[in-house]
C-alpha cells in the first residue's frame, strides 16, 4: 500500500500505474557501471549531470532512469534498422550513412553514462539494489 493506500505490485516505485513509467527489471539493473557513477560523483566527467540527478526526487530519478534506458534501447534499434529511421537509407552516400551512426552510438555513449549515474543515485538513496 502507498501512502494514499492503493495497492502496487511487488517492486513497483510509487506513480507506476498512472503511465507505465516504472518499467524497471532486474537485467536492467545489473549493468550498472559504477565507474561512470564514481567519476560524476568526485567531480570529474558528468559532474553536472550528477548535481542535477542528485537534486531530483525519487519519483523523479527513477523516471530518468527509465527515459534513459528508453533513448538506449531506440538508438540501438535505430543503428540495427536505420532504413526505418532515415528516409532514402539505401540512395545515401556513404560518408551520411557512417556520419549518422556514429552520431547514434554517442547518443548511446551519453545515455548510458547518464544511466549509470541515475541508477547510481538510486542504488544509494536505496531506491534499486
Amino acid at each position: 500500500m502507498d501512502a494514499k493506500g492503493r495497492s502496487r505490485a511487488p517492486g513497483q516505485a510509487p506513480g507506476a500505474g498512472k503511465r507505465g513509467v516504472w518499467e524497471l527489471t532486474v537485467d536492467k539493473l545489473t549493468d550498472i557501471d559504477y565507474n561512470e557513477y564514481m567519476k560524476a560523483k568526485s567531480g570529474g566527467k558528468n559532474y553536472g549531470t550528477f548535481v542535477t540527478l542528485s537534486a531530483q526526487s525519487d519519483e523523479q530519478l527513477l523516471r530518468s532512469i527509465n527515459s534513459y534506458s528508453k533513448n538506449v534501447a531506440e538508438h540501438k534499434e535505430k543503428i540495427a534498422n536505420p532504413y526505418e529511421y532515415v528516409d532514402d537509407w539505401e540512395r545515401r552516400n556513404h560518408a551520411y550513412k557512417a556520419g549518422i551512426i556514429k552520431k547514434w552510438q554517442k547518443d548511446i555513449a551519453r545515455n548510458g553514462e547518464q544511466l549509470d549515474i541515475a541508477k547510481g543515485i538510486a542504488v544509494e538513496r536505496g531506491l534499486l539494489l
